[in-house]
C-alpha cells in the first residue's frame, strides 16, 4: 500500500485529469471488477465494491436506489459523480479511493489503460482550456500583474510611468526603477520585466502609454537615439501629450548626446548635472507624480473705496403686489402730442359731397313734393357748378387777365373817340 501510494505521489499532476478521459474499454474493465459484491469489509467498515466507492465520493441517500437499479452500477456511479462534482472527479482521486478500499488489484489492472486514455485525451483537454478562455479579458492582459489582478476580480494594473531605455543603459534604468519604487512608492512599468510573452511588443507599449501610464520616462543616450522604435514611441507620447494637454514625457538625459529637435524643446533632467542644490532622484519623483485634481480656492478681490461696486439694497418682501410704473420714452414726455388739422383732399371731395347730398335728400323726405323737386334741382345744379368750378379753376386765372387787358383797351378807345 505504501509503495503504491508512493507511485501515485511520484506521478504528480499526470493523473489530475477528469474521469471524462476514461475510455469505454477502461470503464467496462472497472465495472467488471467493482460490480460484483464483496463480503469482506475494509478496516474502516467500507464495502470493497462499488458501494464503498459511492460512499467515498459522497453519493448516498436518494441516489443509491437509482444506482442499484442500473444495469452497470460502476458506470452509472462514475457518471453521477462527474455531474455532481466536476472539480474533484479526477482519475487521481479515483485511484486514491480504490486504495482506501484495498482494491490494489483494480489499480494494477487498469493503470496501463488509464495511461493510454490520458495520452489520447490531452489534445481534447487543450481544446477545452482554450474554449474556456475569455477573449475579452485576455485582450486586457499586457503585463504580469494584470493576470494576478484579473484572477482576483480586479481591473488591469495602472502605472505611474513607463520607463523606456536602451539595453546599454540597463544598469542606470534598474537603479532609477529601484529608487522610484522602493524609496518613493511609485509604480513603474518596463518592457523586459513586465510585459507578458506572445503579445505584439510595440502595440502593447503604445496601449500602456496611452491608457494605463501617466508618464513616459525615456533615458536619453546615444544608444537610445540609435533605435528608430524608441524615437517613434517618444513622438507618439508627445502627440498624446498635446492631445490630452498633459506633461506626458519626462526626459532624463543620462549620457550627453545630440537630442532631436522635437525633444529639445522640452526641459529635461540631466543626470550629470546633479549637485548640492539639485537632487536628481527627487526631481524625477516630483516630475512623475500626478497632481491630485481638486478645486482651486478663489481668493477674495480687495478693492479701494473708489473701485467699490455699488450694491443695490435688497428688496423687502411684502404681501402686496408690486405695481410696475408705465415707462414711456423721454421724447414723448417732453413733447406733448399735437392734434393736427385734417384737410380734405380733392380725391375725397366727391365722396364728401355725395354724403352731403344723400343727407340733404333724406331731409327732404318730409317736405311737400313740389318743394322737394325744387330743392333737388338746386342741389343738382349746385353740385355741378362746384364740380365745374373745381375743374376750371386753373383756366379762370388766365381768362381774368385777358379780360382786364381787353377792358383797358376798350376804355382807351372810348376816351380817344370822346376827345
Amino acid at each position: 500500500m505504501n509503495a503504491r501510494s508512493f507511485d501515485l505521489a511520484m506521478a504528480g499532476d499526470s493523473y489530475e485529469v477528469s474521469i471524462k478521459a476514461l475510455s469505454t474499454k477502461t470503464i467496462a474493465l472497472l465495472s467488471t471488477l467493482l460490480n460484483p459484491p464483496k463480503i469482506i469489509l475494509t478496516e474502516d467498515g467500507l464495502p470493497r465494491d462499488w458501494n464503498g466507492l459511492a460512499e467515498l465520493v459522497g453519493i448516498s441517500g436518494e441516489c443509491i436506489p437509482s444506482l442499484q437499479n442500473a444495469k452497470d452500477h460502476t458506470k452509472k456511479l462514475l457518471s453521477v459523480w462527474h455531474e455532481k462534482d466536476q472539480k474533484s472527479s479526477t482519475i487521481c482521486n479515483l485511484l486514491t479511493h480504490l486504495e482506501k478500499l484495498d482494491r490494489f488489484d483494480v489499480v494494477e489492472d487498469v493503470q496501463y489503460f488509464i495511461d493510454e486514455d490520458i495520452k489520447a485525451y490531452q489534445p481534447t483537454c487543450e481544446k477545452d482550456k482554450l474554449s474556456n478562455v475569455n477573449p475579452g479579458l485576455d485582450s486586457l492582459v499586457l503585463t504580469r500583474e494584470d493576470i494576478v489582478r484579473l484572477e482576483n476580480g480586479l481591473g488591469p494594473q495602472h502605472y505611474d510611468a513607463f520607463v523606456l531605455f536602451a539595453d546599454e543603459d540597463a544598469n542606470f534604468a534598474t537603479e532609477l526603477i529601484d529608487k522610484m519604487e522602493n524609496d518613493y512608492k511609485l509604480k513603474l512599468c518596463t518592457r523586459d520585466r513586465d510585459l507578458v510573452a506572445g503579445i505584439f511588443e510595440h502595440e502593447a507599449i503604445m496601449k500602456l502609454i496611452s491608457l494605463r501610464c501617466d508618464r513616459l520616462v525615456p533615458v536619453l543616450s546615444p544608444a537610445f537615439l540609435d533605435s528608430y522604435s524608441n524615437k517613434f514611441i517618444c513622438s507618439f507620447a508627445q502627440s498624446l501629450g498635446i492631445e490630452q494637454q498633459t506633461r506626458k514625457i519626462v526626459p532624463c538625459l543620462y549620457t550627453p548626446c545630440q537630442v532631436p529637435s522635437d525633444l529639445k524643446c522640452l526641459f529635461m533632467l540631466d543626470y550629470q548635472r546633479q549637485g548640492k542644490f539639485s537632487n536628481f532622484w527627487k526631481r524625477v519623483r516630483d516630475s512623475i507624480k500626478m497632481v491630485n485634481q481638486s478645486p482651486v480656492p478663489t481668493s477674495p478681490i480687495y478693492r479701494s473705496s473708489s473701485q467699490q461696486i455699488p450694491q443695490t439694497p435688497p428688496i423687502a418682501e411684502t404681501n402686496h403686489i408690486a405695481i410696475v410704473p408705465d415707462i414711456t420714452h423721454e421724447s414723448s414726455l417732453l413733447k406733448p402730442k399735437k392734434n393736427g388739422v385734417k384737410f380734405s383732399s380733392m380725391i375725397n371731395l366727391p365722396s364728401i359731397e355725395n354724403d352731403e347730398i344723400v343727407s340733404s335728400i333724406s331731409e327732404t323726405d318730409s317736405l311737400p313734393a313740389q318743394i322737394v323737386e325744387v330743392k333737388k334741382s338746386k342741389i343738382k345744379t349746385g353740385w355741378l357748378k362746384k364740380i365745374l368750378s373745381n375743374k376750371n379753376h386753373k383756366c379762370s386765372d388766365a381768362n381774368h387777365e385777358s379780360h382786364k387787358k381787353n377792358l383797358f383797351r376798350s376804355i382807351k378807345r372810348k376816351v380817344a373817340i370822346a376827345n
